[in-house]
């Protein structure tokens, strides 16, 4: 299990969370992140017609969610499904003055959500400690 927090020079503020637990004999797998961003990042707005001088300051939160479960098939052998899950909120623009301005128009700048399910499969002939009799 891995927990962090990072914080940058660019008031950026990172926190995670990535569990990883390995059942008896690995017959399952259980893995992913849980991960909190406090951002603020340059923006220059979007498709091909941007350029620097449309830089903007764009804060905003996310909230991001990775989980995947996975069997052991044959030896060093894995299968099984993965999710991921990401929310955007709280989105605020600045001028290059630090002036608040209006939320551009273009889809995704309130804030969005994102989702996937999928299948994983992995082979992992490496000898770890978890993996190791």
């Amino acid at each position: 299990m891995l927990i962090s927090a990072l914080y940058t020079l660019n008031s950026q503020l990172l926190l995670s969370f990535s569990p990883y637990l390995v059942m008896p004999d690995e017959a399952w797998i259980f893995s992913g992140g849980l991960q909190l961003q406090l951002f603020s990042r340059e923006f220059l707005g979007v498709g091909p017609n941007t350029n620097f001088d449309d830089e903007l300051q764009m804060d905003y939160r996310q909230v991001y969610i990775d989980q995947s479960a996975l069997k052991k098939v044959a030896p060093s052998t894995f299968i099984g499904p993965r999710i991921r899950w990401t929310r955007t909120y709280d989105m605020a623009f600045e001028d290059l003055d630090g002036n608040l301005i209006p939320t551009p128009a273009f889809n995704g700048a309130d804030g969005h959500t994102a989702a996937g399910v999928g299948f994983i499969a992995r082979i992992d002939k490496r000898e770890t400690a978890p993996s190791r009799p």
